[in-house]
């Protein structure tokens, strides 16, 4: 069976289900371990001025980024000109939940003919 998310299937009542009875303490323990090393703490409210700093730090890094990786000028442009856009279409959440593997991104580019 394959899964997208280790923790979450773990933490599944499926799993819980196909536990055996004496591995039950054991399961509580490693869903108690998860829940551990996946806790953040809450962000504390950043002042307009410590947002902005940040904002511009996230901007220069995301250019250095694509500078180092040979982007050329107009390339990095017509990039930063299609996030902007999709930003404010739809939010950019995907690129928290998304993998940027290098066969997806294969089999995405053979399925559209680009």
């Amino acid at each position: 069976m394959l899964v997208d998310s280790v923790y979450s299937h773990i933490k599944s009542e499926r799993h819980r289900i196909s536990t055996p009875d004496g591995e039950t303490d054991l399961l509580e323990g490693l869903k108690q371990k998860i829940d551990k090393l996946s806790y953040k703490p809450p962000k504390q409210k950043q002042t307009p001025e410590e947002k902005k700093e940040n904002d511009k730090k996230g901007f220069l890094e995301f250019i250095a980024f694509m500078v180092k990786e040979r982007l050329s000028y107009s390339q990095i442009q017509r990039i930063g000109d299609f996030l902007k856009e999709i930003y404010k279409e739809n939010g950019l959440s995907f690129l928290k939940n998304s993998s940027f593997d290098r066969g997806l991104v294969s089999l995405i580019e053979g399925l559209l003919w680009i």
